[in-house]
């Protein structure tokens, strides 16, 4: 649910700027790492605290969201090519 989770909210953001749409079902390896490296980005504390806007509580929650999907992410059989610092 939780890599579902972070694709609508992907797709959420893709639709404003008007860039492609990722359908979980058709996932291929170039947006599988260009996901990698979102989560990692999302995972940092500027991000994952809203540069100190968010309670550690609601940081704490989306945290475990983008782990879950990090994890959903590789059970689909995909892994890294690049080195990720913050999941």
């Amino acid at each position: 649910m939780s890599l579902q989770q972070f694709i609508d909210d992907e797709n959420r953001l893709a639709s404003f700027f008007k860039k492609p749409q990722i359908d979980i079902a058709k996932i291929d390896d170039a947006q599988a790492q260009e996901m990698f490296s979102r989560l990692d980005s999302n995972m940092s504390p500027e991000c994952l605290f809203a540069d100190g806007e968010r309670p550690r509580a609601a940081a704490a929650r989306l945290a475990k969201v983008y782990r879950k999907a990090f994890e959903e992410l590789k059970a689909k059989g995909f892994t890294p090519t690049v080195t990720l610092y913050n999941l």
